[in-house]
């Protein structure tokens, strides 16, 4: 991990494979992953979906997981996402497959 400290990339694929592990742990982990992705690349709309994504998976499994004040910050994560990929079509990029699933 200290290799990767500062690869928002590298801790976005990290907290993915975590989450696949189907674990109550490997979700909190997941999420402290790709939480810190967004503070290392805030501009990835993906990343911001698969967070919202997470989160909202660590609430079906155990509502215990999520803090209150937590459903809003699903939903804004969601929102970034969108607002984002929005921004990137506004720009020109191909992004219609990505914004499809945010």
């Amino acid at each position: 991990i200290r290799s990767i400290s500062d690869d928002g990339e590298a801790w976005h694929y990290l907290g993915m494979c975590l989450q696949k592990l189907e674990h109550v742990s490997a979700l909190q982990l997941s999420t402290s992953a790709l939480i810190h992705a967004t503070s290392l690349i805030p501009n990835d709309a993906r990343l911001w979906c698969n967070l919202g994504l997470i989160l909202d998976r660590q609430q079906k499994k155990d509502d215990k997981l999520l803090l209150e004040g937590d459903r809003e910050r699903i939903e804004m994560c969601y929102k970034e996402s969108i607002q984002l990929h929005q921004k990137c079509m506004r720009l020109g990029c191909d992004v219609l497959s990505d914004f499809e699933t945010a």
